[in-house]
Parts: C-alpha cells; sequence; structure tokens
C-alpha cells in the first residue's frame, strides 16, 4: 500500500522531514509499517482489507468507490466532526514517530543519541509533535465517528478509538 510517499514530506511544510540519503533509505519502509497499522486501528481489519482491496494500482493510491472517499477525503461537518482527509491523518501519525522514534539510533555498541556541537535536540513539546500527532488524532476520530454513525454503510466496521495526547 502506498498512500503517503517519502517525498511527501517535503513538499508539505506542516510535515516537513529533511530527506537525507539515509532518511530516503529508512523512510519508506516505515511509512509503510505505519501507515498499514493506523488504517488498521482505524477500520478493524475486515474493513481495512476491503478498503485497501478498493485502492487505486498507482502511486499515490487512493480509493475508487464513494463510500471509501467519503473518509479518505477532508470533511467539516457540525454533527461529523473534522477530518484532515486519510492521507493528512497518516502523515501527522507517521511525522510523530518518526521524530519519537528518531531520538535516539541504535548502533553496535548499543542505544545512542545524537550529539552536534553546534546544536542541541528540541524537546517533543517545543518541536510541536504532539499539537501534529494531535491534529492526525482529530482526523481520525471524526472518521472513527462517522463510520459508527453510518453503520448500515460499514457493516464490517470495528475499529478502535485513539485518544489524544499531551507531554505534561
Amino acid at each position: 500500500m502506498a498512500i503517503v510517499q517519502a517525498t511527501d514530506f517535503t513538499e508539505n511544510a506542516l510535515y516537513d522531514i529533511a530527506l537525507t540519503s539515509q532518511v530516503e533509505f529508512e523512510l519508506p519502509a516505515f511509512i509503510d509499517v505505519i501507515e498499514k497499522d493506523r488504517l488498521q486501528e482505524l477500520f478493524g481489519c475486515e474493513l481495512y482489507d476491503l478498503f485497501v482491496a478498493d485502492l487505486t494500482l498507482n502511486t499515490p493510491q487512493e480509493p475508487q468507490t464513494q463510500i471509501y472517499l467519503d473518509v479518505f477525503n477532508a470533511f467539516c461537518s457540525d454533527d461529523d466532526g473534522r477530518s484532515y482527509g486519510i492521507k493528512d491523518m497518516l502523515m501527522g501519525f507517521i511525522y510523530f514517530e518518526w521524530h519519537r522514534y528518531n531520538q535516539n539510533k541504535s548502533v553496535s555498541s548499543g542505544i545512542v543519541r545524537m550529539d552536534s556541537e553546534n546544536s542541541r535536540l528540541a524537546n517533543m513539546a517545543s518541536a510541536n509533535l504532539y499539537d501534529k500527532y494531535n491534529r492526525a488524532i482529530e482526523s481520525f476520530k471524526a472518521i472513527r465517528y462517522y463510520l459508527c454513525k453510518n453503520n448500515d454503510v460499514y457493516p464490517t466496521y470495528k475499529g478502535v478509538d485513539k485518544c489524544y495526547s499531551s507531554w505534561i
């Protein structure tokens, strides 16, 4: 599956990840894992399989059927909440997890934290990681509510709920 591409992170100021040669090597596999995990949490396994089967073959993939486009695309409703769309939601989760996991690196001598003479790592709160995660959660919750509310259209829905997060 390939809804999100590594290059999406260089074309979006909100979720900018510098694509060094190392990142270009590691990020696609990371995207694949997070994309699948979060969509299975959102849809449940059975509806996830139906959603994936409906995706176009060309990259970036998008659904073809209206019932999946309804949750894939951004929407804002006083009843259903606001979703920035599944792609934006996934980018928020990927961005958050990428920066969270890349504060430390596994090397032959163990786990190390990168250090530089000219700079220090920003903490997760000041880097606005939680804001981006919570933006993804906002979409996740709105889509989840829409799926629950329209259970006659999505009878196989069995997704889970996720909560907002904070550094406190």
